[in-house]
């Protein structure tokens, strides 16, 4: 067989294992595609790689990794966005991080009727922060437990405030979701299995950066399972 005409059968068969791949997992790791094809070196399956994206066949998920969604993942300014300002020109330097349990909201099977905005900022700090906020009108509440004794009800301008050492700057959908289920163990803002669905529904129509998401749940020494909740598969291929 000529090269041409080797090369137009592996990518033949490239397009079709891709597509039954991607009929049945939403993320599929590099290292899955490479198994099902052994015969292919490893630059010139990433080029087959590449013209599949050009193509629409599959969309980047991160180094490595590929899903059918076409919409990536974002998150809603619009929750945190009055807060950010005053945060911003009160503390212009300041590395943080903001997001609202009104972001998952249009994942969540029964929504959440009054949101809680949560603000990570560096442990040095959060005192002049909570201090600054409670005189412009914000309820406070700083790093609360379910061990600390502080009574959380969410409510009208209610801040949770907490210091912390992890990575601050824009929040982005993947360190959201392990933010949730974080202050979830805290402080129990919803049933834990409603939670694991709705992460489980986003991820799975939404594009995420699987490579980042990955990264974030090792750093926070979470596993994917626990995120979602069940059985990994359909959502994402063996490694």
């Amino acid at each position: 067989m000529s090269r041409r005409h080797s090369s137009i059968s592996a990518k033949a068969a490239l397009s079709q294992i891709l597509g039954k791949a991607t009929a049945k997992h939403r993320y599929v790791s590099l290292a899955w595609v490479r198994a099902r094809m052994p015969d292919v070196s490893p630059n010139t399956l990433r080029g087959y790689l590449s013209e599949a994206m050009g193509n629409g066949e599959i969309h980047s998920a991160g180094r490595g990794w590929y899903s059918p969604i076409t919409e990536q993942a974002t998150l809603d300014p619009e929750p945190v966005a009055a807060l950010g300002k005053l945060l911003a020109k009160r503390f212009p330097l300041l590395p943080h991080a903001l997001w609202s349990t009104a972001q998952i909201n249009p994942w969540l099977e029964h929504t959440l009727g009054k949101e809680t905005l949560f603000v990570n900022a560096p442990s040095d700090a959060v005192s002049d922060v909570a201090a600054f906020l409670r005189q412009s009108g914000w309820a406070v509440v700083l790093n609360p437990t379910k061990k600390s004794g502080v009574d959380f009800v969410p409510g009208d301008k209610q801040v949770v405030l907490r210091g912390v050492r992890r990575e601050l700057g824009e929040m982005t959908p993947e360190r959201m979701l392990i933010e949730l289920l974080l202050e979830n163990r805290r402080l129990g803002i919803l049933d834990e299995a409603e939670r694991q669905a709705a992460c489980r529904r986003w991820i799975e129509s939404r594009r995420f950066d699987f490579t980042y998401l990955s990264d974030q749940l090792r750093k926070s020494e979470v596993r994917l399972s626990t995120l979602i909740g069940g059985r990994l598969q359909p959502t994402i291929s063996e490694k």
